[in-house]
């Protein structure tokens, strides 16, 4: 759990605006963006039709604008291109990989290939990948189970590094 929080510290800081200093703490949003990229990039999905993959993100305020830096980022099975939605139906258009906060019906999870959300009981509505505050820690959960159903594999790092993995 350190090395993914050392790792989120890392990213955070490297993906901060010019403006931001080494000196300058990381906010909520910054480490949430850099915690979901670090999932991505310890996750296999299935073959895609472009190495273009669409994250489609549900946030807003600190949070959205912390994912706009992980537009044009690369991942092992292509390119980050970020897509700000506003309504949890567009997911279920064009979304490779899904980042939702707040409430949402969980048939709007059916479209994306990877499902990584900040919502209370994510990983019962049918997500693969749920942050959590623990203390002054995010943490994620992870469903296997919800994975394998997509074809979705994540690496035996980042499973060892979840606090519960649902299989």
């Amino acid at each position: 759990m350190r090395f993914l929080t050392a790792i989120a510290l890392m990213l955070s800081v490297a993906l901060s605006p010019p403006a931001a200093t080494a000196t300058t703490a990381p906010n909520t949003g910054e480490l949430k963006a850099a915690i979901v990229y670090n999932i991505i990039r310890f996750t296999r999905l299935p073959p895609q039709p472009s190495s273009r993959l669409t994250m489609c993100v549900l946030a807003n305020g600190e949070t959205a604008r912390a994912f706009e830096h992980l537009d044009g980022r690369g991942v092992p099975d292509g390119r980050l291109s970020i897509r700000f939605i506003s309504r949890p139906e567009e997911i279920r258009s064009g979304c490779a990989i899904a980042f939702v906060q707040g409430d949402m019906p969980s048939s709007a999870l059916s479209g994306a290939t990877v499902t990584i959300g900040d919502v209370d009981r994510f990983i019962d509505r049918g997500g693969m990948v749920e942050l959590r505050r623990f203390g002054r820690q995010i943490v994620f959960e992870v469903n296997n189970q919800a994975a394998a159903r997509k074809g979705v594999q994540f690496s035996a790092r980042l499973l060892n590094l979840a606090s519960v993995v649902h299989q």
